[in-house]
């Protein structure tokens, strides 16, 4: 992924992390778990100052996610899974959605001084509107989306709404594939 970040190169950056997304959607492109540690390393190469948080859905009796994201650098915020009643029964909910946005918010809103966020998640409808809102209230800050192609909206590639798409690669994963024809 260095090679496709050098437009954030000296920034104060926020990243933001929609961590379900790009958990479903690194098994699926690369048969392998995002690595928290190398996903920041991958984003603060270059910038002058990264402000990292991590949004994730959990178990009530799983601590396991939350910890490694936490060791891996990130400001983590869990939301636990809980049982709800709906017209259906009883169901299983957890949707990070508006935690991921009023994130975003509290972030722009305290660190006056940075200079971009990067919003870390395939979710077209989620970034598109933090971005709008970023763009609303701070018209100068530029808002980068980064996602794994192959799951992430096209509406991540609307110039109009943000600065540049930032395609995330392997080298995100707990597993580093080899060269097999060497």
């Amino acid at each position: 992924m260095k090679k496709h970040n050098t437009f954030l190169r000296g920034l104060r950056l926020i990243a933001l992390a929609d961590v379900d997304n790009l958990a479903v959607s690194s098994r699926n492109i690369f048969h392998s778990a995002i690595d928290p540690h190398q996903l920041r390393q991958s984003l603060a190469w270059g910038a002058r100052k990264l402000t990292a948080a991590a949004v994730l859905t959990t178990r009530a009796d799983l601590h396991y996610t939350t910890e490694e994201w936490n060791d891996g650098g990130w400001d983590v915020t869990s939301i636990i899974r809980e049982y709800v009643h709906t017209i259906r029964g009883e169901e299983l909910r957890a949707n990070a959605d508006f935690d991921i946005a009023f994130e975003a918010g509290a972030l722009v809103t305290s660190h006056p001084h940075a200079d971009g966020i990067v919003l870390l998640t395939g979710d077209g409808d989620l970034a598109t509107a933090i971005a709008r809102d970023v763009k609303k209230r701070r018209p100068q800050m530029q808002v980068f989306a980064a996602a794994i192609p192959g799951t992430a909206s096209t509406r991540l590639l609307d110039t109009s709404l943000f600065d540049a798409f930032i395609p995330l690669d392997h080298g995100i994963t707990r597993f580093q594939p080899t060269n097999l024809h060497a």
